[in-house]
């Protein structure tokens, strides 16, 4: 069941997004309330598991600018096992179960051009149960998953 947020939340969680280290006192003086409330806010949403302090990781600047976007049809019954496996491959960043084809989305993150080659051929190829996969490089990442924002409602 959704937790339910109100403007104030969303208001928190987006200057949290901004600078995960923001002071409280400063939010405060933005929104017009106490730190002690944006304190509490806080911890709520933690609790509740709406939202996780976390450092994200800028892949280009350690490293890895090679982004690609791998789509995977599988023999039914391997399905989650696949993709169970792919999410310990350092190389794989996300990984989702999708309804029909593909059956699997994962987002690769490497060094290079070479290394992605490498991966899908030597990696992913010795995998069983793969029936087909298709791999489409990602040349500009224009928004991030991490800077997507709870929208306010209307």
């Amino acid at each position: 069941m959704p937790i339910p947020l109100d403007d104030l939340d969303i208001t928190i969680i987006a200057a949290l997004q901004k600078d995960g280290r923001v002071p409280f006192d400063q939010v405060a003086s933005e929104t017009g309330v106490s730190a002690r409330t944006i304190s509490a806010r806080v911890a709520r949403l933690i609790e509740n598991g709406v939202i996780s302090i976390v450092a994200v990781v800028n892949p280009e600047n350690v490293g890895y600018p090679v982004l690609a976007t791998v789509f995977i049809e599988t023999e039914l019954p391997k399905t989650k096992d696949i993709a169970d496996l792919l999410a310990k491959m350092s190389e794989v960043a996300f990984v989702g179960l999708t309804s029909g084809d593909p059956d699997i989305y994962a987002s690769v993150r490497v060094e290079s051009n070479h290394a992605l080659a490498k991966f899908m051929t030597e990696k992913l190829a010795a995998i069983k149960g793969i029936r087909r996969s298709r791999m489409l490089l990602v040349l500009e990442v224009v928004k991030a998953a991490s800077h997507w924002t709870v929208p306010k409602k209307k």
